[in-house]
């Protein structure tokens, strides 16, 4: 859908057509800077072909994509995808290397038996909408190597087949589109509540954790006064010692 359809139905009957182009390009590289926050290099590159190679959109556009800056975008877009390059490699967003960090940390702490909830543990990740929703459930249940062989296959064919490496367990995956929680009333709440109910169990279990550590020290730790770290005067003024 177009900006001016989008935002102002009638745009178009007092807009002159220069305007309307400089809309149209503001909607374009919006939507194109929205991508490169949310997804990833080959992503990006595979909208801006598209809109090389679409005669529509150029009749309507400005021209930028000629113009010295729009070559510069188009090459530093080619690059971090390694475009020229058949195998299955491209820089991938910092983000997914985080996230698989968190996730081996999140695998490696110790659960008790008593503190996993009926459904089991569970991790919930939150995107900014469902194109990187797809991206994500993708990159979950087949790995970042595996993932960016299905991306760079946007862009130009690929040799090699990488393995498929899981982030997580695939049948533990489960993605929670914006237009189901739409369309199924009340679910938006539901999601809400189990989260909001998670926390508190979370909450609660690091509590009794503490309560055992306590126990297992014997003591509780000590005020800085009884190492005498704080000044004497100072303790004495507010009635430590008498």
């Amino acid at each position: 859908m177009k900006a001016s359809s989008k935002l102002f139905p009638n745009l178009s009957s007092y807009l002159p057509d220069r305007q309307q182009r400089l809309l149209q390009d503001c909607e374009f590289l919006r939507n194109l800077l929205r991508i490169s926050e949310t997804r990833d290099a080959c992503t990006v590159l595979s909208k801006l072909n598209w809109f090389s190679k679409d005669k529509e959109a150029l009749e309507h556009s400005s021209g930028w994509l000629f113009t010295p800056t729009g070559n510069r975008l188009m090459a530093v877009s080619q690059e971090l995808a390694s475009a020229m390059s058949p195998r299955p490699e491209f820089a991938e967003p910092p983000k997914w290397t985080a996230l698989q960090g968190v996730l081996d940390e999140v695998r490696e702490l110790y659960v008790s038996p008593e503190e996993v909830p009926p459904g089991g543990p569970s991790v919930v990740i939150f995107v900014a909408d469902d194109a990187s929703q797809l991206q994500l459930t993708d990159l979950l249940k087949r790995g970042i190597a595996r993932t960016k062989m299905d991306l760079k296959k946007s862009i130009r064919t690929v040799t090699g087949d990488p393995d498929i490496h899981p982030l997580w367990d695939p049948d533990q995956v489960f993605p929670f589109y914006t237009k189901e929680m739409e369309e199924t009333e009340g679910s938006r709440k539901d999601v809400v509540g189990n989260i909001q109910k998670n926390q508190k169990e979370a909450t609660r279990a690091v509590k009794k954790r503490k309560k055992v550590a306590e126990t297992l020290v014997g003591i509780k730790q000590r005020n800085l006064e009884h190492f005498g770290i704080m000044r004497y005067r100072r303790t004495v003024e507010k009635g430590y010692f008498h």
